[in-house]
């Protein structure tokens, strides 16, 4: 569970919060990359502040698409990132 914010715009959510829920993150990763093949997607990352995180982001979508390729599951290996950034 995370915890409810009196405002969470300015707070902790998005890729802020995927390093300490990581195995959420990577769940929902192969969840998009496994839809990937059956038709056109893209990823993108809000909240994004740092190269940090894009890096991190980047790593983990890696080894997503290495889980996915050990198991033989189908998925675009050319699916885009993108990311939105925080100002």
């Amino acid at each position: 569970n995370i915890p409810a914010e009196a405002n969470p715009f300015l707070g902790y959510r998005a890729v802020r919060i995927y390093e300490e829920y990581a195995s959420l993150f990577t769940t929902q990763l192969r969840s998009i990359l496994r839809a990937s093949a059956h038709g056109s997607l893209k990823i993108m990352i809000p909240m994004i502040s740092s190269m940090e995180e894009i890096l991190w982001v980047k790593e983990k979508l890696a080894e997503a698409k290495q889980q996915l390729r050990n198991e033989h599951i189908p998925f675009d290996e050319k699916i885009q990132l993108g990311i939105m950034l925080e100002v």
